[in-house]
């Protein structure tokens, strides 16, 4: 799965609490993305890790 966004990727607003924007912000300087790119790069680590810790079971 690639976490670089696309022209055709759909946008979504979201509201954030000011520390947490200045915490990603912060962790996005630190690792060389934008807070956008922050933003997906962990959500889709804590999707997968819910995913690993919680696989599906066929019905």
């Amino acid at each position: 799965m690639s976490l670089v966004a696309k022209t055709n990727d759909p946008s979504v607003r979201i509201r954030f609490p000011k520390k947490v924007l200045r915490d990603l912000d912060q962790a996005a300087a630190r690792n060389g993305r934008s807070r956008n790119s922050e933003i997906v790069h962990r959500l889709a680590q804590s999707l997968q890790s819910d995913a690993l810790q919680s696989p599906v079971t066929p019905a």
